[in-house]
């Protein structure tokens, strides 16, 4: 384009700096040594893709708005695929309005296409982000279904909030290590969490691999502090994982992930959460878990907050864009096929 003064590539090491800088903008410090370690997290140590999936425009060869893909890999219709997620999504302030988002997913599609994958997946797109991602033939799948137990209002001061919202958790559970064959960890156990895993039965026919590698890699996150509750000794027969961003203190802590063998264990485990944590907010995504779990949910006391205007009305989605035709029906396209957790997506 004659005049352009934008230039559209994938990132390569020489950009790393520039990079980080425009990342920083997303994380509540604006600290770029913090942004390029979630960058190194998230695309450069991800267990699926051998080289960073991140597309930039750049002005004056700095780097100005970008759109990160991390690696997952999921088993469709009875296969493992890896596809890219979309991941970081930022635009400099002084760059906006300029359409860089539409060129720079324009240029990601061609280059993902040519590598060989068949799908993008956004895992938690926003209200705008879903809008534009229609416009670029992206569909949307399903709404995440936040639910969420708590006052944001409460002055209470023993609730868990601000900026160390695990206080009151950490506190309580150190006090009863044991508690009704429930255990507590600041630390994964990914491989009794992975041999759980294989041992319950599917759900659905589109799951992302929980296995060692990627239950090691997920809870690295260099900028999220999280929580384990585990029920059962020798082997598990359930799990739940607590996430909360750091200074982030009006963001509330989120289930990240839930499963047992039972009702009654995963509802013990998010009654005891409930109870011992005493967070200010609680949030799960309902979206991908069965009508029992959903009920459990609800009689644990959570709801949809109420949202004003259209836009907050969607809330975040999970979008689908197919980069190929599908043989036969598209099973990623379909939500009773989901198996969904928020662990899966970059969100917390």
């Amino acid at each position: 384009m004659s005049g352009d003064p934008y230039e559209i590539v994938r990132y390569t090491p020489q950009l790393a700096a520039g990079t980080a800088a425009l990342r920083a903008l997303l994380t509540p410090t604006n600290n770029p040594v913090e942004a390029a370690q979630v960058l190194d997290w998230k695309y450069r140590n991800n267990p699926y893709l051998p080289e960073p999936l991140i597309y930039l425009a750049l002005f004056e060869g700095r780097p100005v708005a970008m759109r990160g893909f991390f690696g997952s890999l999921w088993e469709i219709a009875g296969a493992r695929r890896i596809v890219p997620c979309a991941g970081d999504l930022i635009v400099a302030p002084e760059h906006r309005d300029k359409g860089l988002i539409a060129r720079i997913m324009q240029f990601a599609e061609a280059d993902l296409t040519v590598r060989g994958f068949t799908h993008i997946f956004s895992m938690s797109g926003g209200p705008v982000t879903t809008m534009n991602a229609l416009t670029q033939k992206f569909r949307r799948v399903a709404s995440i279904d936040e639910r969420v137990l708590g006052d944001p209002q409460t002055t209470d001061q023993s609730w868990g909030a601000g900026d160390r919202p695990f206080v009151p958790f950490d506190v309580m559970m150190r006090k009863k290590r044991l508690l009704q064959r429930l255990t507590y960890s600041e630390a994964p156990h990914p491989l009794a969490m992975a041999a759980l895993i294989r041992r319950l039965p599917r759900s659905g026919g589109l799951r992302h691999v929980r296995d060692p590698r990627y239950l090691a890699w997920r809870y690295r996150n260099p900028i999220v502090d999280f929580r384990f509750l585990y029920s059962g000794r020798a082997w598990l027969d359930g799990y739940l994982v607590l996430a909360a961003q750091r200074d982030a203190p009006d963001l509330p802590v989120y289930v990240l992930d839930w499963e047992g063998t039972s009702r009654a264990v995963k509802q013990r485990l998010l009654e005891t959460a409930i109870a011992t944590g005493r967070f200010k907010r609680l949030s799960i995504w309902s979206f991908g878990y069965g009508a029992e779990d959903r009920d459990t949910i609800v009689r644990c006391g959570f709801a949809a907050e109420k949202q004003e205007g259209v836009l907050g009305q969607l809330g975040l989605s999970v979008l689908v864009k197919p980069l190929a035709p599908a043989d036969g029906a598209d099973p990623t396209l379909n939500p009773a096929s989901w198996d969904f957790r928020m662990l899966y997506s970059d969100y917390c």
